[in-house]
């Protein structure tokens, strides 16, 4: 048991580290998101039908309404 602790310590220390080392070399491993899809920013992607529609389509267990998306 006591592996186990010592083993979940290091590769708890090295991935601070490691983050470390990335946030000082201005590293991102992954992107921010964007939501601009055909100009349109957040605000008007929610009330623009077609996109409700096509989001309703590929999601199609989960609800979209003017409020957000419920799964």
């Amino acid at each position: 048991m006591n592996n186990k602790i010592l083993l979940f310590v290091a590769i708890f220390s090295f991935g601070y580290v490691a983050n470390d080392a990335l946030r000082e070399n201005n590293i991102n491993l992954i992107n921010k998101a964007n939501a601009d899809v055909a100009g349109m920013n957040h605000r008007e992607l929610r009330r623009d039908r077609d996109f409700k529609k096509a989001v309703r389509h590929i999601v199609e267990d989960c609800s979209v309404t003017s409020s957000g998306i419920s799964c």
